[in-house]
């Protein structure tokens, strides 16, 4: 009777070793299905998420060339819309030399007075009578409706000047503040863009071998924050001696 019972407890014993290693198997090969395919959608996701940050890296790149190929636009237009501008101060202040020449002559004139009466022309009517010693001759009415005609002329092309100024100066800050919003943008997108890196780079595993993700050339940005700082120089020095140039033409005018 002793020994029917130590072969049933010994069958059942192999009976739970054999479910058991059966489990075991099974077990195994399940984990091993799930942690497999868990490495291939990891393996995908990286990709993807690789291949999106590069394009949008190769997408920030391109739009910082495009932005600093027009910074150079712009900045050579405001250039020669100064050199322009200063042209036109030059040939004013010529004029105004002109002016001040012919009204030295006309002052001569008016401040000498006549001791004797210039002499009748051989072939003119009688002279008419001379001219009282001390008296300052005539002015022609020509001259200083000449002067006159000058004078206004020279008024419309200061106004154009400082017209002119302000456009090139609003210009200026326009662009200064467009550049700056385009700067602001690009290092946002840029921070998101790094940030989205390397958080993905903490989170996956570091023995897969993937490329690393590439970042945003940062030579790119400084050399654009350089192009504004440069142009926002320019335009304060453009502005200071746009004022200088104007201030002395206007005091030129005054002292006529």
């Amino acid at each position: 009777m002793g020994l029917f019972r130590r072969r049933d407890t010994d069958s059942e014993l192999a009976a739970m070793r054999a479910f058991l290693d059966e489990l075991r198997a099974e077990l195994t090969e399940r984990t091993d299905t799930e942690v497999q395919s868990l490495r291939t959608e990891l393996e995908a996701t990286r990709a993807e998420l690789n291949d999106r940050t590069g394009t949008e890296v190769q997408s920030l790149r391109t739009e910082l060339e495009a932005t600093r190929a027009d910074l150079d636009e712009r900045t050579g237009s405001a250039e020669s819309s100064v050199s322009s501008v200063r042209a036109q101060l030059t040939m004013t202040s010529s004029e105004l030399d002109e002016l001040d020449a012919r009204l030295r002559a006309i002052d001569d004139r008016l401040s000498t007075p006549m001791t004797t009466p210039p002499p009748p022309p051989p072939t003119a009517p009688p002279a008419a009578p001379a001219v009282p010693v001390g008296t300052a001759p005539a002015i022609d009415s020509d001259d200083v409706r000449t002067l006159e005609t000058h004078l206004a002329r020279l008024d419309e092309r200061l106004a154009a000047v400082d017209r002119r100024v302000t456009v090139v100066s609003t210009e200026l800050a326009n662009q200064l503040a467009e550049i700056s919003s385009d700067i602001e943008a690009l290092d946002q997108v840029a921070q998101a863009a790094q940030e989205a890196r390397e958080a993905t780079d903490t989170d996956t595993d570091t023995d897969t071998g993937s490329d690393t993700v590439p970042a945003v050339d940062p030579e790119l940005l400084e050399e654009l924050r350089d192009s504004q700082l440069r142009l926002a120089n320019e335009q304060a020095r453009y502005q200071i001696a746009f004022r200088d140039d104007l201030a002395r033409l206007a005091e030129q005018l005054k002292r006529r």
